[in-house]
């Protein structure tokens, strides 16, 4: 033994992180919904949620964990992912809307209003 103590990171062999995981399902699926997301990212769903800071009162999703959000920021920020608006029937087909009114516009509003977006690999056009 040499006296140099051992250094070593915890974790699971194969294991990506989320901001991986969620970038890899939009590649493979495109135009991806939060619903598909919380269904198929372990760990996404939580108790955050998820605003265009831009936009006054305009919530994009509830029901997301800190890492995802965190996941989310970077992706965007690093222009890996985008935002692509859509009608609410795609939320319908996929199995839940939220209990807000919807946006019709992406604007601020006076009151709270849900955003439904998808995101894909491709910037809107």
């Amino acid at each position: 033994m040499s006296g140099t103590p051992l250094s070593f990171t915890l974790g699971i062999l194969g294991q990506s992180n989320m901001k991986d995981q969620i970038l890899q399902f939009i590649k493979e699926r495109d135009h991806v919904s939060f619903i598909e997301l919380s269904n198929q990212i372990p760990g996404f769903s939580g108790d955050y949620e998820f605003h265009n800071l831009a936009l006054e009162n305009v919530v994009l999703w509830n029901g997301v964990s800190k890492e995802a959000v965190e996941a989310l920021k970077y992706l965007l920020s690093n222009s890996l992912i985008f935002v692509n608006e859509v009608e609410p029937l795609v939320y319908l087909h996929d199995g839940y809307l939220p209990a807000l009114p919807t946006a019709t516009v992406a604007k601020s509003y006076k009151t709270a209003h849900w955003l439904p977006i998808v995101f894909s690999c491709n910037r809107p056009v």
